[in-house]
């Protein structure tokens, strides 16, 4: 069985990769397979039909702080666009947006702008030419995120974008800390949840799934994060990546 499927299924990334382990062509072959694995999962879980031709938005999140989920979402849309499809990232983190930090671009203009109606959607999307998908980070700081996000507006955008885009994936807070990944997930096709070995708990983890079941919000999979495998079934090694990040949901400047 693949990572998703009627029944939600465990699939295990090699480690959290920060912002310098970005994917690219000299990424470890282990990490790359990984993704590809989680490409192919995605697609035969949102199929394009004639019946659904729409563009398939879907969102990652995790139950706490510091499991990964921004640079798995990452990770995963470069490798959707490496198959030809036209990729759009979202950075719907609204409190501690970090998409324009990864690709180095400018963040002041992005989705809370859109919503907000301070600037066009045009105006928002940034091209990351080296990856070959589109961007919209997450603009200025609003001070009612999760409000923003359950608007009527974000839904139209999202329809919107469904028609432009095969697929939009949307990376936004740890579920068990605000609001925010819970009100914009209806107007999606599903959730990717990260956890993370060794930091995860079983109720930590319960609890997340509880409120998504809760809120009527379809899990497509779970992934496992920071797992350390000391070698490939090719007898090759595998590198320990380390981590450590200080996460808090304050408001501040970007």
């Amino acid at each position: 069985m693949g990572l998703f499927s009627k029944k939600t299924k465990t699939v295990t990334v090699s480690s959290e990769i920060t912002k310098s382990r970005i994917l690219n062509k000299d990424s470890d072959f282990f990490v790359q397979e990984i993704y590809k694995t989680l490409r192919t999962n995605i697609m035969f879980a949102l199929p394009h039909t004639d019946e659904n031709p729409a563009g398939k938005v879907i969102v990652f999140s995790s139950a706490i702080p510091g499991e990964g989920k921004t640079t798995v979402c990452i990770n995963t849309a470069i490798t959707i666009a490496q198959t030809g499809a036209k990729v759009l990232l979202i950075d719907a983190d609204l409190r501690i947006p970090k998409f324009h930090k990864y690709f180095g671009i400018n963040g002041k203009k992005g989705l809370s702008d859109v919503l907000g109606g301070f600037c066009k959607l045009n105006e928002a999307v940034v091209a990351i030419k080296e990856h070959g998908m589109d961007c919209i980070p997450a603009g200025q700081i609003p001070p009612n995120p999760a409000e923003l996000l359950a608007s009527q507006t974000t839904v139209s955008l999202l329809e919107e974008l469904k028609g432009i885009y095969d697929y939009i994936l949307i990376d936004t807070p740890p579920i068990t800390v605000v609001t925010d990944a819970l009100a914009i997930s209806p107007a999606s096709s599903g959730m990717v949840l990260i956890v993370r070995e060794g930091k995860t708990t079983h109720t930590v983890l319960k609890n997340a799934l509880k409120s998504l079941e809760f809120a009527n919000i379809k899990v497509l999979g779970i992934i496992n994060n920071s797992v350390i495998i000391s070698e490939t079934s090719y007898g090759g090694p595998l590198s320990k990546y380390n981590y450590s990040k200080t996460y808090r949901y304050d408001y501040k400047k970007q």
